[in-house]
């Protein structure tokens, strides 16, 4: 198991591997909703998804023709836990559950909750509609829609970790799934963003 922290209110998410930190990279959750749909919150459509366990699926990189300017080069794909994979965590010695809670990585926290809250569609990836220059290497990390912003330089850096490719910047497009289990844990709130 590869297990990815994102410490919301110390706006950086942490990549381990057999319980040792390999990388980190700074980052954002805040989201648009906080000001543009007060009452969609608190984890609705354009709010910060809520604080849990989730789980990354696949990569997909677009490279430099078909970069978005509001996402940057890719997205890494977010989803709730699934019964399937949570067994599978269990049986591997990589998750207990207390209460309502999964322990992994010695933090409890309750499975994500996407489809709970009405989310699908969540990602992390870089770019930036409102930054100034959405593909350079390193955008300021403004607010999204709920999913996870990261430099677009280190996107590809956080693909290689969990993927073990080999993507420079810009990436070149590609896709695959994660030949291991990725779990995403969320933990508290983002301050608010810039931009």
């Amino acid at each position: 198991m590869i297990h990815c922290v994102f410490d919301r209110p110390g706006g950086v998410l942490k990549v381990f591997s057999r319980g040792a930190m390999q990388n980190n990279f700074p980052a954002t959750g805040d989201a648009w909703g906080r000001t543009m749909n007060p009452g969609g919150g608190p984890h609705g459509t354009d709010w910060p998804i809520a604080s849990g366990h989730y789980m990354l699926t696949e990569w997909q990189s677009w490279g430099t023709a078909g970069a978005v300017a509001s996402e940057g080069y890719g997205q890494i794909y977010v989803a709730d836990i699934d019964d399937a994979t949570k067994q599978r965590l269990i049986d591997a010695g990589d998750c207990t559950v207390s209460g309502d809670s999964l322990v992994i990585g010695e933090i409890a926290l309750p499975r994500g909750g996407l489809a709970q809250n009405g989310r699908g569609g969540v990602m992390i990836h870089g770019g930036g509609s409102n930054a100034p220059d959405p593909f350079a290497a390193e955008q300021p990390l403004c607010a999204t829609e709920g999913c996870t912003r990261v430099h677009n330089a280190d996107w590809p850096r956080l693909v290689n970790d969990l993927a073990g490719t080999h993507l420079g910047f810009p990436p070149a497009p590609g896709s695959a799934a994660f030949p291991e289990t990725v779990v995403y844990t969320v933990v508290g709130d983002s301050p608010q963003a810039g931009c």
